[in-house]
């Protein structure tokens, strides 16, 4: 389930996925460019949806765990290149 609301109940967010007993949803806000928010939380909630999936990466120094957020890697360089002027 992908709800439309005017303003997600998360401090500075456009969108999240989270768990309503057990079943995945996101919400999306309408205000913004909502098609880039929807993208991004479908990708999200499809690849993940009971957020329990995660990536481990086991260099010589020091285990991490992320979460399978697939989303958020390309978020970032976009941010990183897209504001680029010539």
């Amino acid at each position: 389930e992908i709800r439309f609301v005017d303003t997600p109940e998360c401090w500075f967010c456009s969108g999240y996925h989270d768990l309503d007993n057990g079943m995945p949803y996101a919400v999306v806000s309408t205000l913004d460019d909502w098609q880039v928010t929807f993208s991004h939380e479908l990708w999200e909630i499809l690849v993940n949806p009971y957020l329990d999936r995660v990536a481990i990466v086991q260099p010589k120094t020091a285990t991490r765990i992320y979460a399978l957020e697939t989303a958020d890697p390309v978020e970032r360089r976009a941010s990183r290149f897209g504001s680029r002027t010539s």
